[in-house]
């Protein structure tokens, strides 16, 4: 474990580390929730140098390539 913000500490592993794909799981709240209270996945998907694909419960919720929806 490693102190500091989510976004921030994996950003960093991922560019040391110079990994490729990051999987990350979504809880899976509204649009509406997710604009007025933010998204560790969306702000993950904005500034990570690699892709993302997010994960919800029910499975692959929609994978993402350099902060970008796809598909």
């Amino acid at each position: 474990m490693e102190p500091g913000r989510p976004e921030s500490v994996l950003c960093d592993y991922v560019t040391q580390q110079d990994v490729d794909l990051v999987v990350v799981g979504r809880r899976g709240r509204s649009v509406l929730a997710d604009l007025l209270l933010g998204s560790t996945a969306h702000t993950l998907m904005d500034i990570l140098p690699c892709d993302v694909m997010l994960v919800t419960g029910s499975g692959v919720a929609a994978p993402a390539r350099q902060g970008k929806l796809v598909g």
